[in-house]
């Protein structure tokens, strides 16, 4: 009786995470690495947008780099703040492991977090696909944007924004935008995958 009821005990007793680490994982750094690259790129496509307004991509690029940009300084700023509660230690698991998982995990790796950066990805998405369809318009006509009725839109925008290689630039820009984030949703989802398991199951994390 004495051993069934150890056995019972230690059933309902929560398991702990092993192989904690005081350094964040390579993927992690990684994560960081490609907010700064996003902000980079986003920053990028902002300056080049301004240049026609917008009009390229019916103002789509313009607002996708900016909120790209606020998510990339605050994703930044909350994941260096993570970096230096790791290092200093983490709390040990309680009687509640789902309130453990949550303290564990990097901010950028939680659920709103990643369903943000997949909204931003179908926004760089369609951002991608208007200026693409207007600059091959541009590159066939060598006339300059073209409106929807066909005709030459010279007019609407600065004189430079008609330039074809600085809109295949942008939409260079903006294809590498959409590689980062896709990447960095990925990385998210095995890093909450991978902590997951560290905290419910009592796996050895593997990063």
């Amino acid at each position: 009786m004495d051993k069934e009821k150890q056995q019972i005990q230690k059933q309902s007793q929560p398991l702990v995470a092993t192989n904690i680490t005081e350094n964040p994982s390579a993927r992690a750094r990684q994560m960081l690495g490609c907010l700064y690259t996003s902000l980079l790129l986003s920053s990028g496509v902002l300056a080049l947008s301004m240049l026609h307004m917008g009009f390229l991509s019916l103002f789509m690029a313009p607002i996708a780099a900016f909120f790209t940009m606020i998510f990339s300084v605050t994703f930044i700023v909350f994941t260096h703040k993570d970096f230096n509660r790791r290092r200093q230690g983490l709390p040990k698991p309680g009687l509640d492991p789902g309130y453990d998982k949550h303290i564990w995990l990097l901010r950028i790796v939680r659920g709103p977090s990643i369903a943000t950066a997949l909204f931003l990805i179908s926004i760089w998405f369609v951002s991608f696909g208007i200026e693409a369809s207007v600059v091959s318009d541009m590159a066939l006509t060598n006339a300059g944007p073209v409106d929807f009725n066909g005709g030459i839109a010279r007019n609407a925008i600065p004189v430079m924004a008609t330039s074809t290689m600085m809109a295949s630039i942008e939409v260079g820009l903006m294809g590498l935008q959409i590689l980062v984030l896709v990447t960095l949703s990925l990385m998210s989802m095995n890093e909450r995958t991978a902590i997951t398991r560290q905290v419910w199951l009592g796996t050895a994390y593997k990063p």
